[in-house]
Formats: structure tokens, sequence, C-alpha cells
């Protein structure tokens, strides 16, 4: 962001062909990547989920640093709520965007959210379905939501609901 170098930037390095092969590593806080030695050819990698994820093909290793621009790409806005009545704002509440595609490095991003407060993934491809779950403990039962989204620019709501059934009803 703003050409500054980005400290604790997830890449790594596959040579082509040797996927078990792959080496990671994180960038330093001046922005630098050190992988030791590697065999290319190969694909380097952004999968870091702060940013849009990247594959650069390298038929050569470089003998001077790479220069990579990490791209910010596109964000999911949402809010998790109690249903009316069932207002909670001390519950840990962790909400995960699943990728079903596959396509998205990592698969599944987490993040502990407060009721109410509006939080955002990033670093996400256009046009392409995601899955939001939330889920929180309260009075010893579970409280979860669940919605397919689209990076589409609008806000999504996520309502919790109880999903402990009552197995002792009262007697009549």
């Amino acid at each position: 962001q703003n050409n500054l170098p980005i400290a604790d930037l997830y890449v790594s390095f596959s040579p082509f062909g040797q996927d078990a092969a792959e080496v990671i590593a994180r960038t330093d806080a001046f922005g630098t990547a050190r992988f030791g030695q590697v065999q290319g050819p190969g694909t380097l990698k952004v999968s870091d989920a702060r940013y849009k994820n990247q594959e650069i093909d390298l038929t050569l290793i470089p003998s001077a640093p790479l220069r990579v621009v990490a791209g910010a790409g596109e964000a999911i806005t949402a809010t998790v709520n109690f249903p009316a009545g069932h207002v909670d704002d001390s519950a840990t509440i962790v909400v995960t965007l699943r990728d079903p595609s596959g396509d998205l490095r990592p698969s599944q991003r987490s993040q502990v959210v407060t009721a109410g407060v509006p939080f955002n993934f990033y670093g996400l491809p256009s046009e392409q379905h995601f899955l939001l779950t939330a889920t929180t403990q309260r009075d010893g039962k579970t409280w979860s939501a669940r919605r397919a989204v689209q990076v589409n620019g609008n806000p999504t709501q996520l309502l919790l609901r109880d999903e402990d059934p009552e197995l002792r009803p009262g007697k009549k």
C-alpha cells in the first residue's frame, strides 16, 4: 500500500512439477522474503489472506531481488447480529469465510468479531462465491449463522440462531 514494503506477507515458491518441494517464506520488516536456495523454473505464489492471490511463473531464478506488488483484491463486508431481544455485546463470535471451489489461498479465513459491528474479509477475487459462517457459545448453547455470499460491494447480514434443540420440554 502506498508503494511501501509489506511485512509478514506469506509467499511460497514451487519448482514446476514438484509441489512437494514448495518453500515457504514470510517477508521481513523491509518486505524481503528469503527462500534460501531454490531450483527453477517454478512458480512464486502470494497466498496471504490480506491480499489478492498471485502466481508468477519464473523461467529463471533471478540473481537480483524480484519486486512483487501485492494487489488489494476485493472485500466482503458483513455484520453478525443476534435476533431482536437477544443482544449480547460481550459474545465472542468466530466468523469463517470459506471458498468451496478451493481456488482461494488460504481456502478458509477466520476472525473474531463483535455482534453488530461491521467487519471485512480482504484480498478476494471478484465474481466468486464464498460461504460465511458464524458461531458463538452463549448460556451453554451454540448460536450459529450461515450464508452464501458473493463479492459485490453490498454489506451482508448474518443472523445468529440458537441451534440447540430443547430436549426435555416442560410438562403440561
